[in-house]
């Protein structure tokens, strides 16, 4: 985003993701100079503590593991989308490290949550996120998502809810 400069746009970025760094709570912004002098008026004077920001400096001098994480979560949403087309479900294709799955219902979200629950496997209903029908599942480690997919399956044999209204990919 700073390759082209608009003075109304800001980049931010997360190390919580692609970085494994989430309990941190640590990014950044990029944007132009005059953009981020307004920004340094209203902004908290809280700062990232020491440890935080010394593991996001050495987080960004570690490659290797962002290529890793990467290209886990490409292998993972490859494999993981012919498993949700399989069973039916409606979904937003994704680029991040979660997909997002639309159902008919809030009711239906929660019983898929409880089922999965019982199981032992965590989605993330997005009542909060105003998608009260919609819920959404993180990309883990490849025996994790092989756990998840199972899980998927056997809660879909047991709850039935309904499929769901068709989503524009």
């Amino acid at each position: 985003s700073m390759q082209y400069r608009f003075d109304n746009v800001i980049t931010l970025r997360t190390f919580s993701k692609a970085y494994g760094m989430a309990a941190l709570r640590l990014g950044y912004g990029m944007a132009h100079d005059r953009l981020i002098e307004q920004i340094n008026k209203i902004k908290l004077p809280f700062e990232p503590n020491g440890p935080a920001a010394a593991a996001g400096a050495a987080a960004l001098h570690d490659r290797p593991f962002v290529d890793r994480t990467l290209a886990n979560n490409a292998a993972g949403l490859a494999a993981l989308y012919p498993e949700l087309d399989a069973l039916g479900l409606h979904y937003k294709p994704s680029s991040a490290n979660f997909v997002m799955v639309e159902t008919d219902s809030q009711a239906t979200v929660m019983q898929i949550h409880e089922s999965l629950m019982r199981q032992g496997v965590l989605i993330r209903p997005l009542v909060g996120f105003r998608l009260p029908h919609c819920y959404r599942i993180s990309i883990g480690l490849p025996d994790e998502m092989t756990e998840f997919v199972a899980a998927l399956k056997r809660t879909y044999a047991e709850v039935q809810p309904e499929r769901s209204v068709p989503v524009s990919r």
